[in-house]
């Protein structure tokens, strides 16, 4: 089982090939991007999925918005920016959070937002803080859902929402007996993850109602390719750094785990799904 260490380490030390291969300083991204019919490019992809989750969670100015890890700030920045709501964005990386601070200076937006390292299964903030907890593909490294998701009805106010976009199982087997998925979320410091029916039943069991799922998997088929064939280059770089240096741990396996991914996908074990569920 994964530790926050362990997670905090897995951003840490790949966060190279994310700046290499998801143009990372560019697009502040580290998630998936949705595509459709109009989308021209990975970037404008990467941008439809905060796009559609906060269309679905139907943010407004209004709102005080918790990014329960945020990342390098890049969600948390675009709905500053485009819908002029509070943001407070959280990441156990410490690295992130310097990054997120740092794009934060440039954006002219620090009377909206702030970034700090702090658990999102152990906040530390006063009940009913905020509107909506945004959770971009971070649930899954949760050990335990369940804590997250008592957490968020704790700090969340009445009626508050989550919108949650993750990967999903498509059923509760182990990942023990699919060396693909094992080799993915293994690779990516996750433990384990839930099918939707499991997270269902657990928002359900910690106080939210009015669930909505989306199945965006056919949206994000196409960005799991691409990080499929950038992992196979990746294969090469890492085979030739290790000849010169030794390589940290999550970044000498990271090509398997994004080839893994897309073997794992076409192979039907696993789905995008985006969750929006309401307090009361």
């Amino acid at each position: 089982m994964f530790e926050q260490k362990d997670i905090a380490a897995y951003y840490d030390q790949t966060e190279v090939h994310y700046q290499r291969f998801w143009d990372l300083d560019r697009s502040k991204a580290l998630h998936y991007g949705i595509w459709n019919h109009r989308t021209k490019s990975f970037k404008e992809s990467l941008l439809n999925s905060n796009r559609e989750l906060a269309r679905i969670a139907k943010i407004k100015p209004s709102d005080n918005v918790l990014d329960a890890g945020c990342g390098v700030g890049g969600s948390a920045i675009f709905l500053a920016n485009e819908y002029g709501c509070e943001v407070k964005g959280i990441s156990l990386s410490s690295k992130q959070i310097k990054k997120a601070i740092q794009n934060l200076r440039t954006s002219g937006l620090k009377h909206l937002l702030s970034f700090e390292k702090k658990d999102y299964c152990n906040t530390g903030y006063v009940e009913n803080s905020f509107d909506v907890i945004w959770a971009l593909e971070s649930v899954g490294s949760a050990k335990d859902k369940t804590t997250f998701l008592k957490e968020a009805n704790r700090i969340l106010k009445n009626k508050g929402r989550i919108i949650v976009a993750d990967y999903f199982k498509t059923s509760n087997y182990s990942i023990d007996t699919e060396p693909a998925m094992k080799s993915w979320l293994n690779g990516w410091a996750i433990s384990d993850i839930e099918s939707d029916e499991s997270f269902k039943a657990k928002l359900e069991m910690h106080g939210f109602s009015k669930i909505e799922i989306f199945d965006f998997t056919k949206e994000i088929t196409k960005s799991s390719r691409r990080m499929y064939l950038a992992s196979i280059l990746g294969f090469f770089g890492t085979k030739a750094y290790n000849l010169f240096y030794d390589a940290s741990p999550f970044s000498k396996i990271h090509y398997k785990s994004g080839i893994a991914q897309y073997q794992a996908l076409r192979k039907g074990l696993w789905e995008y799904k985006i969750f929006y569920a309401r307090k009361y």
